[in-house]
């Protein structure tokens, strides 16, 4: 066995954005798919970026639902590093501020963020 072949994946990670309800890739105006790219959890950017969310939203014992989604917002938001997406009619400028707006009144779109990063092999192929 080579070490080399267990090396972690450190490419970006490309969501495609597909419809809540039919999971069918949602299209631009141009045709091209819609996608959201994202750190890949295997690089220091994403460490960091997920342990300055954590410090900057301290959930504590007490802290409940709304918090925590919160949270999960923010790190979303954190860990975008593009998008190809159309939104009322445009397609937008990716900005942090924008992404975070975006998760929380699409939520739906925050959870294939979440799923992509729960099911992505951190692996490379040998």
């Amino acid at each position: 066995m080579d070490l080399k072949k267990l090396s972690p994946n450190r490419e970006p990670i490309v969501v495609e954005v597909t419809h809540p309800e039919t999971g069918v890739v949602l299209l631009n105006e141009d045709g091209s798919p819609m996608t959201v790219t994202l750190m890949n959890p295997q690089t220091k950017e994403f460490r960091v970026a997920a342990f300055t969310v954590s410090d900057q939203n301290s959930i504590s014992d007490s802290a409940n639902y709304s918090d925590m989604e919160d949270a999960l917002f923010d790190l979303h938001a954190e860990i975008t590093v593009a998008w190809d997406i159309t939104y009322d009619g445009k397609k937008i400028k990716f900005t942090k501020a924008r992404a975070k707006k975006l998760y929380e009144e699409l939520f739906w779109l925050s959870s294939q963020i979440q799923d992509k990063l729960s099911s992505y092999s951190l692996f490379t192929k040998p």
